[in-house]
């Protein structure tokens, strides 16, 4: 008897903490923190977002940022922050297929997001210049997060016209 009783209180722990791991991936999916266009709260643009915005780093300790996507765009002419775009991130390259979530980027040039987006294990980024209609768009496949794990260091910094 006693060990139903204990195996019964083991498996309502257990629900217990599925269901809340799952109201807490739902409201992550609906209710995230992320960029919006002309807020300025971000910072470091061009540095790689995820070094401190992820589950054991700093800022996502102290400021609650655990960011699932996140980098920096420039102005291909100027090399300054654009901060009239949107990124979207697409199912297949060059704006094709179907358009699984669009991010704007804030008044300095960063675009994140903490909300749960499913890309399916990959998609193909897509930066939208705003003014002009101009827009770049990856070639292969991406599957992580971290943009500027790799532009503004192996590869040339996001921009576009």
């Amino acid at each position: 008897m006693k060990h139903r009783r204990k195996h019964l209180v083991l498996v309502v722990i257990s629900l217990i903490v599925i269901f809340s791991q799952c109201s807490h991936a739902e409201q992550l999916r609906k209710h995230g923190k992320e960029s919006e266009h002309g807020s300025d709260e971000s910072h470091n643009f061009g540095q790689n977002c995820m070094s401190c915005h992820n589950q054991g780093g700093n800022e996502a300790v102290r400021e609650g940022g655990w960011w699932t996507v996140a980098g920096s765009v420039a102005n291909d002419e100027t090399d300054q922050p654009l901060t009239d775009g949107y990124v979207e991130l697409w199912s297949q390259p060059n704006r094709r297929g179907t358009l699984y979530y669009s991010l704007e980027i804030d008044a300095k040039g960063n675009f994140y997001s903490e909300k749960i987006i499913d890309f399916n294990g990959k998609c193909f980024p897509t930066v939208v210049n705003r003014a002009t209609g101009g827009f770049e768009s990856m070639e292969d496949p991406y599957y992580s997060g971290g943009c500027n794990r790799c532009h503004g260091s192996a590869e040339s910094l996001i921009s576009v016209d």
